[in-house]
């Protein structure tokens, strides 16, 4: 008897799992896929207009860009993106960096720092070693050493 209870029991279990689940994701995709439009318009913003550029970018001022609800865009950009909104600002700051790093040997790393919307160097350094492993100026080297010819030993 108490077996058939715990079967029963457990069986009851799997079922309200499967129902939550299922109705969790059918419920976060409904959420995302109305939301399509703001999610490109966020992407259009960094990736065209380069809004990470501003050093004092904040939540609500792109949301404001791009037509949502300033409580509603971290969530959409954790569910999209799959980090917090300073993350991807950080991330799209430091893919300018590396672009500038790469193509502009005579700016220095203060200038680029600022030049990427980072407000000062400290941050500038720790969040590009943090995304690439590297100090700018490490990386700024193997970007000269990868464009030069190599020379015979």
């Amino acid at each position: 008897m108490f077996e058939r209870c715990v079967c029963e029991f457990s069986q009851f279990l799997l079922r309200i799992n499967y129902y939550l689940t299922f109705h969790f994701y059918r419920y976060m995709n409904s959420r995302l896929l109305g939301n399509v439009g703001a999610l490109k318009r966020v992407e259009f913003l960094l990736g065209v207009q380069k809004i990470h550029l501003q050093s004092e970018l904040k939540v609500g001022e792109l949301a404001l860009a791009a037509g949502i609800h300033p409580r509603r865009l971290p969530s959409l950009i954790k569910a999209h993106f799959g980090c917090s909104f300073s993350r991807l600002i950080a991330k799209h700051r430091v893919i300018e960096a590396r672009q500038l790093l790469a193509k502009c040997e005579d700016k220095s790393i203060f200038d680029v720092a600022l030049d990427s919307g980072f407000s000062n160097v400290a941050s500038f350094y720790r969040t590009f070693k943090c995304e690439t492993g590297q100090t700018p100026v490490q990386y700024q080297l193997s970007c000269r050493y990868a464009d030069s010819p190599s020379e015979a030993f």
